[in-house]
């Protein structure tokens, strides 16, 4: 539990400096031709109408940065080149604020070319600040790589770039130490705007024996024996599966009465950008019977913290199995989940913190799987903080008006696991947290963010406050490619 040189805790660190290879540019020269990072562009940022460089203390990160802005072109868009042809695996960063009208977009897009551009995530148009992190597929490892920004729509769609950077290791090169983000000294994240550090980069080393054998592509069933029990996940594989890119692993966990199959459309992940650089595993919980819950049989987890907990080991011999026959980056291994599934994915990470890069639960149970459960501590024995594996980077979202559901519990807990300092909102017990909103901990080992969310003007599902937020894929995801094991 002492902290440790990792991209968590980089101060006097020498393992935080910058890798070695990288294209930058943090636009301090005010100019569309910087380079800031150890390579240099080709070319400079193509300029057209609603493309500026411009200074904006309440927009930019620290000084200039580059804006897009739809008010005379409803098309604005900005890219640059740089040759990646002696890339193993690379990676994008950059920091981002925008506003956007009703049907506006804005996106990060690459090219092989320079011609054909595809979009490898979308910015968030809600004003607040983020960070983003992108890997970028092999394919396109080449001498004309572009990397473009776009803003797009009728109205006023604002965009804000600001700290890029192109990291790569080269064939020959040694895999290089973790990044520190782009900008040496962030402003402190406020309660609506998480701004966690970038990750280290995607490392072949870290891929799994899995990598170079073929897969079946799409969604169906698996079953594999667990416990000496026949145990099925339901797996989703994205089309055009190249058996030597490092895919990330998502699981995702539903609530009573459910299967994975129908939790799979429910979640929406694979409907977001990102969803084509991950594989995703939906698992089946048993039907058994629960003397703790009032002596009901349904289908549920086991969310208890003991050793011999099956669906823990359930979840290790799923990840064996994905890992042994798809192409893994065991660095980017995520779990998430809505209501009993939003109770492992909060307990799971304490159990297997080691093999989970970061978590989004969603619609939890109070904290029984920490403080224990009276009457059944052999199943829920009570634990302490420093028990669990290590700090794990954890997003908990509650619903407003979802009682007698108490995820605020479990995201109490989190921010001792994670050895925070000081509490987003001001309230150690997020229990008197009302506005809805993200909340951010800080002076933590690892993130610790609270959402809360009301539903009653949903229009994309349900509007009570149980179920998913109407952003939460998009949230969830870019949550996820923030973090990777240290």
């Amino acid at each position: 539990w002492s902290k440790k040189c990792n991209w968590l805790n980089c101060e006097g660190c020498s393992e935080c400096n910058p890798p070695p290879e990288n294209y930058a540019d943090n636009f301090a020269s005010g100019s569309y031709g910087g380079n800031t990072g150890s390579l240099n562009w080709i070319g400079s940022w193509t300029s057209s109408t609603g493309v500026w460089i411009t200074q904006m203390s309440n927009w930019c990160k620290s000084g200039y940065c580059l804006r897009l802005i739809t008010d005379y072109n409803s098309n604005v868009k900005s890219e640059r080149r740089a040759d990646l042809s002696g890339a193993s695996s690379a990676y994008v960063t950059f920091d981002h604020k925008a506003t956007l009208a009703q049907g506006g977009s804005a996106t990060v897009e690459v090219s092989s070319d320079g011609n054909n551009f595809v979009v490898l995530g979308n910015i968030p148009g809600n004003g607040q600040e983020g960070s983003a992190f992108y890997t970028i597929p092999p394919s396109y490892f080449t001498g004309s790589f572009r990397v473009r920004f776009r803003a797009s729509g009728s109205g006023w769609n604002d965009v804000y770039i600001d700290n890029i950077s192109i990291d790569l290791n080269s064939i020959s090169g040694p895999t290089p130490p973790a990044p520190t983000p782009s900008s040496p000294t962030p402003p402190a994240p406020t309660p609506a705007s998480p701004t966690p550090p970038s990750p280290t980069p995607q490392s072949p080393s870290q891929f799994s024996s899995g990598c170079g054998k073929s897969a079946q592509e799409g969604e169906y069933y698996i079953t594999i024996t667990s416990s000496n029990s026949a145990r099925k996940y339901y797996i989703s594989v994205p089309s055009n599966y190249d058996a030597n890119f490092g895919y990330f692993l998502v699981f995702g966990y539903h609530g009573i009465g459910w299967s994975g199959d129908i939790m799979q459309p429910y979640l929406r992940l694979e409907g977001t950008s990102m969803a084509s650089q991950a594989i995703f595993v939906y698992p089946d919980a048993e039907y058994l019977y629960w003397p703790e819950w009032g002596g009901s049989s349904s289908t549920g987890w086991r969310t208890g913290q003991r050793s011999s907990n099956e669906d823990f080991i359930f979840f290790d011999d799923i990840l064996d199995d994905v890992a042994n026959n798809h192409c893994i980056d065991l660095s980017r291994v995520y779990v998430t989940g809505q209501s009993w599934g939003g109770d492992m994915s909060s307990s799971l990470p304490c159990a297997r913190g080691n093999k989970i890069a970061a978590s989004v639960s969603v619609a939890s149970n109070e904290a029984l799987f920490f403080k224990g459960f009276p009457g059944y501590m052999h199943l829920y024995p009570a634990i302490q903080p420093q028990d669990c594996d290590r700090p794990v980077p954890m997003m908990t979202m509650h619903g407003r008006r979802d009682t007698p559901y108490e995820a605020w519990e479990p995201a109490n807990w989190w921010y001792d696991i994670n050895q925070c300092s000081f509490p987003g909102g001001g309230y150690f017990d997020k229990i008197n947290i009302n506005t809805p909103g993200t909340y951010t901990d800080t002076g933590c080992s690892a993130p610790n963010i609270y959402v809360l969310y009301d539903n009653s003007g949903a229009t994309q599902h349900w509007t009570d406050d149980h179920n998913i937020p109407q952003n939460y894929e998009d949230v969830a995801m870019n949550f996820f490619l923030q973090h990777v094991l240290p």
